[in-house]
This record gives structure tokens, C-alpha cells and sequence, in this order.
């Protein structure tokens, strides 16, 4: 997997209303390699983010998106859940991604909603990490992943005064 780049818009676009980061990927060799057809892939994920089980996705409802693991589902829409989940899980947690194909084979565009922008970069790098280690078997260490995330959310956030100022503003 290779990320071209990531990119963000801060006011309303073709995605969402608000804010949204769009990460540009290149899936190589597992572009076409569905979560259903790799032995193993959705209980790896599911031990490392047990919590991804209450995702709704597409069906609507929690436990969707372990549905359409388990159906098969490819390695750009399961990163767009990744990051979600790991953006809850560090405390700037947002409900919105959307993976769309970019035109070009094993090319995806990943656009998910942010509250840190920096933190949420980080976090579709550790997606992407983290998912090509699942297809891959082998071992990730997303705990110092996220603590990686914890510090440049806490660098880059504002302060207490300042956020008030901003919610007041919004």
C-alpha cells in the first residue's frame, strides 16, 4: 500500500458538510484481495478493535460492517473503519467516512470527517499500516501507534479558553 497523499477541505463539500480529510491510496497488491477471501483477516482485526463490532455501515444497524467483513469487503473501505474507530478510541471520535475508486486501478480515495486535523493524519497512516499488517499476518503495535497519535493530538490542539471561544463561535 502506498498513500500518494492526504488532503484536507475545511468547509462544506461533495463529501460531508463539515471538515474532511481525503487520503489518496494505492492499494497494489491487495486492491482486489476482499476481507472474506484472506484466511483469518476478520478475527485478526476484530481481536486488535474488538469494538469495530458495533459499526453499523451500509446495513444500517450495529454489527453491519462485521456482516460485510465476513461477505467480503476490500482494504480501502475496512481502513476508512479503522480510522474511525481509532479516532474514537483516542478522543477526537467522528461518525462520517466515505471510500470512493480515484479512476485508476487499486486507487481509492478514503475521505473521513476530523476534529484534529494532524491527529486524523496520523491516524490514516496507522490505518493503512495496520490493515496491510492484518492482510499480511503479521504482528502491529497499534498501542504505540496510539500513543503516537495522543501526542500530536495534544500538540496540535487548542486550549481550553480557545476551543470555548471556537464551540461558541460554531
Amino acid at each position: 500500500m502506498n498513500i500518494r497523499h492526504i488532503r484536507a477541505i475545511h468547509g462544506p463539500n461533495v463529501f460531508h458538510h463539515r471538515p474532511v480529510l481525503i487520503m489518496q491510496i494505492d492499494l497494489g497488491s491487495l486492491a482486489e484481495v476482499a476481507s472474506n477471501e484472506c484466511e483469518g483477516f476478520t478475527e485478526r482485526l476484530l481481536q486488535v478493535l474488538p469494538t469495530l463490532k458495533e459499526h453499523e455501515c451500509s446495513p444500517g444497524y450495529p454489527g453491519g460492517f462485521v456482516e460485510r467483513l465476513k461477505r467480503g469487503t476490500y482494504p480501502a473501505h475496512i481502513i476508512e473503519h479503522i480510522a474511525l474507530e481509532i479516532s474514537e478510541l483516542c478522543g477526537i471520535g467522528v461518525h462520517f467516512g466515505k471510500t470512493i475508486y480515484a479512476g485508476e486501478p487499486g486507487l481509492y480515495q478514503v475521505a473521513v470527517r476530523f476534529k484534529s486535523e494532524e491527529g486524523m493524519k496520523e491516524i490514516l497512516h496507522v490505518a493503512s499500516e495496520l490493515a496491510e499488517a492484518l492482510y499480511k499476518n503479521e504482528p502491529y503495535d497499534l498501542a504505540s501507534a496510539m500513543d503516537g497519535i495522543q501526542k500530536i493530538i495534544r500538540r496540535h490542539s487548542m486550549g481550553p479558553s480557545t476551543s470555548a471561544v471556537l464551540m461558541a463561535a460554531e
